[in-house]
């Protein structure tokens, strides 16, 4: 399979630099590997240079020639969340919505949201966790 040609604008060019300094390590080695894409680079080499295989590199060129930019800023395939954000935010609602006038903002147990939310006591427990205000490292 022939690798995707590679042409740069200037201001594509400015963005993957600026990535080199401030992105993630894997989207620093994408942005890597299409700057020396465009700079005529074979694929073996530039897999030699970033130390990803040729089939990844090829990868990259190929989705950034199909979507330029986001392609290579898209994250990689992993396990999708099990609830939205609406259901974490429904939850976290939830646990200060049902509480007498005496009873204080926390009185649902961890146990009681997930009986009454239909999730598993751990996953209630992340969510809460995750909600929950975060104290100042001392």
């Amino acid at each position: 399979m022939k690798a995707q040609p590679i042409t740069l604008s200037e201001a594509a060019r400015l963005e993957l630099e600026d990535w080199m300094q401030t992105a993630t390590p894997d989207e620093q080695v994408r942005a890597q590997c299409i700057l020396l894409a465009a700079d005529g680079a074979r694929n073996n080499a530039i897999s030699e240079a970033v130390n990803l295989s040729q089939q990844a590199v090829g990868k990259w060129r190929k989705r950034y020639a199909d979507m330029g930019l986001e392609g290579i800023k898209e994250p990689r395939r992993g396990r999708p969340p099990k609830f939205d954000a609406d259901t974490v935010e429904q939850v976290v609602n939830l646990r200060f919505a049902h509480r007498g006038p005496d009873e204080p903002a926390t009185s649902w147990s961890i146990r009681k949201l997930a009986r009454n939310s239909g999730m598993s006591f751990r996953t209630v427990q992340k969510i809460v966790k995750a909600a929950a205000p975060q104290r100042p490292n001392s």
